[in-house]
């Protein structure tokens, strides 16, 4: 009896729990969704187009291209089961969320769910890179292609060739044939993401998608960008960030398959409106939180405020006042905001932040959170970075 040949997979590895993350899994899933139901499209077809579209990337700079607005599909009413957007369960597709406290044996874990049908699949990694370059190494050995759509600076600081204005659009990395990179950490995944489609369809995002779903879901984007880097350009970022929190929704789709239209059903202008009474109730929190506050001393140069604190729905505005406290007090230049990490009750994880703007945006401390976090086993961005640290080790580092 001839035995049958293992049917090619697409892996998608997404950062969890995380806003941004799981924005940028729904980014990168919706367009193929949509071909799905709209084009009778199949998994095997995706990939199909990724393996003619990636070979023809072999510049060693490729600009980023403007692409024209198409109308190809109508108005879809986001209730519509029939675009899956329901049960996104589909044939062939696997996810695969990450925790970041995980990654020192990710590759292990990775390895283990993978059958025989990996070397001829495709793992794609959104808002998430991974502890080390060999990890990622060890990756392109088992799929056929792995694409990374990242923005985190821990990611920036491990690409060998890492040049700037190389991979602000998708492009392989020199020497590993079978490895592509998207990085930038002036955008946020859940944009990468975007940008990542176009270039593989050569048409704008939204032209993939039922116009009302394509404009909703790139208004959401917009504010979720913002507030992952730690800019809070808007007023809208932090009401929408909180009250979207607040529902405590499931971000791993294996055990929440209706995650996709929990996030698309969502009305901006309410969510905004709660968010800002929410936000009332929050500075009055985090003004009586920090009268708490005690000193972390992680070494000579970086010293800072830190508290205890399990609310997640305040845990940036929370990280940002006592870095401003710390920042003021003349000799301090970070915020630390810890809580237990439920995987794992012998440790905490750590925020950090240091990016931090007075009433009119200008930009106050730029302390590198990255490198700080870095050096304990973490990472992230520049002025927004975690780290994991078992409770009796970081109760060493914290005075009165």
């Amino acid at each position: 009896m001839q035995k049958k040949e293992p049917s090619s997979k697409l892996y998608v590895i997404y950062h969890d729990p995380c806003l941004d993350g799981i924005y940028s899994l729904t980014g990168l899933i919706l367009p193929i969704l949509v071909k799905i139901r709209k084009d009778n499209w199949t998994i095997q077809q995706y990939l199909e187009l990724l393996r003619s579209e990636l070979p023809k990337i072999s510049k060693e700079i490729q600009k980023p291209q403007e692409y024209k607005q198409e109308i190809i599909y109508q108005d879809e009413p986001i209730e519509n089961q029939n675009m899956g957007f329901f049960y996104p369960t589909i044939q062939d597709l696997c996810y695969m969320p990450i925790r970041l406290s995980e990654d020192n044996n990710e590759v292990q874990k990775i390895i283990k769910f993978l059958n025989d049908d990996s070397k001829s699949s495709i793992l794609i990694i959104v808002d998430y890179f991974g502890r080390t370059w060999d990890n990622l190494i060890l990756l392109t050995k088992r799929f056929q292609y792995v694409i990374v759509v990242d923005h985190h600076q821990t990611c920036v600081n491990a690409i060998p060739d890492f040049k700037r204005e190389k991979y602000q659009a998708l492009n392989k990395v020199s020497g590993v044939d079978n490895l592509f990179m998207l990085v930038s950490i002036d955008k946020a995944a859940c944009l990468l993401v975007q940008d990542f489609q176009e270039q593989i369809f050569q048409t704008k995002y939204t032209s993939l998608l039922p116009p009302n779903i394509g404009t909703k879901f790139t208004l959401f984007t917009k504010y979720i960008s913002d507030n992952d880097l730690f800019v809070l350009q808007y007023p809208e970022t932090e009401p929408l960030q909180m009250a979207i929190m607040r529902r405590r929704l499931q971000f791993d789709v294996r055990q929440n398959p209706a995650i996709f239209y929990k996030l698309l059903e969502f009305d901006f202008d309410f969510l905004i409106k709660e968010g800002q009474q929410l936000a009332i109730q929050r500075n009055k929190k985090v003004e009586n939180l920090v009268k708490n506050r005690k000193t972390v001393v992680f070494g000579k140069d970086a010293v800072g405020y830190a508290l205890y604190c399990d609310d997640l729905s305040i845990m940036n505005p929370l990280g940002n006042a006592l870095g401003i406290l710390a920042m003021r007090s003349g000799d301090q230049n970070l915020g630390a905001v810890y809580h237990d990490d439920k995987s794992n009750s012998t440790q905490y994880k750590i925020h950090l932040r240091s990016a931090h703007h007075d009433e009119n945006g200008v930009l106050l401390n730029r302390f590198r959170c990255d490198v700080l976090a870095e050096s304990f086993g973490g990472g992230g961005h520049v002025g927004a970075a975690s780290l994991y640290m078992k409770k009796k080790e970081w109760k060493k580092l914290m005075f009165e």
